[in-house]
């Protein structure tokens, strides 16, 4: 799992530590039903996720 979380992250020009990182903080604080919409907010292509995760080296 942990794998293709980095790889994603990868395709989707993030950094994957960041990515994972963002993932920690943020999962816990989503709401209790987990619906679509609270899950899609933490999708590397989301653009939280790209405002929090973007790889400046590429």
């Amino acid at each position: 799992m942990i794998y293709s979380l980095i790889e994603t992250a990868k395709a989707n020009s993030l950094d994957a530590y960041k990515y994972i990182e963002f993932l920690l903080n943020t999962m816990p604080h989503l709401e209790k039903d987990q619906s679509p919409e609270s899950i899609s907010e933490v999708m590397p292509w989301s653009d939280i996720a790209i405002e929090n995760c973007i790889d400046k080296k590429k």
